[in-house]
């Protein structure tokens, strides 16, 4: 009974962390201490425009400008979590949600792995990936950009909890006028 509870909270909670990350990555506003929680917008500080290096100048009236490298830091936090968070229950219903902001490269390794479906054979498990911190390894205005993460990993398998800490790089490049991820490994 208490192993159906805990399945379904995560289930829950799986679900509200991709409508979190679906939602803020759409509409531009992301936390400044992570992807999901209390999500206010961050207001972006004057600056002189000679030391203003990762902005483009407006092209036309109305058109949204390019993101920039910190709003991209927080995109790639909240795309490792939730890429890396899920259980045997909710399957991979964690990557299904993420596609949308994948290359079409990354998209099909993405599409192969939830069309092979998760091993239920050794019964119940779940994976938790927190970020503690990320740094900016490339900056390439309006080509690419790749991240590092230094981060925790929770496994639960078999009644037991084992803590790890892991490395995720995750490149960015940008298609059109979107940044979508086009590789995510873990070290």
């Amino acid at each position: 009974m208490k192993k159906q509870i805990l399945t379904i909270i995560i289930i829950i909670l799986a679900g509200v962390v991709v409508f979190a990350l679906v939602q803020s990555i759409r509409t531009g506003i992301v936390s400044e201490k992570g992807p999901v929680g209390s999500q206010k917008e961050v207001e972006k500080p004057e600056v002189p425009k000679e030391t203003e290096m990762t902005e483009a100048p407006a092209e036309e009236e109305g058109q949204m400008p390019s993101k920039t490298e910190s709003e991209l830091k927080l995109q790639a936090r909240a795309f490792i979590q939730t890429y890396g968070t899920y259980s045997s229950d909710s399957g991979y219903a964690n990557l299904v949600g993420l596609l949308d902001f994948m290359t079409d490269k990354l998209r099909q390794e993405t599409q192969a792995r939830i069309d092979s479906g998760v091993d239920k054979s050794e019964g119940f498990f779940s994976i938790i990936v927190k970020v503690g911190s990320i740094e900016t390894l490339s900056f390439m205005f309006d080509a690419r950009a790749l991240f590092t993460a230094q981060t925790q990993v929770q496994e639960m398998k078999k009644g037991e909890t084992k803590l790890s800490q892991q490395i995720v790089d995750v490149l960015f490049i940008k298609v059109g006028d979107d940044w979508l991820v086009d590789d995510i490994e873990f070290k």
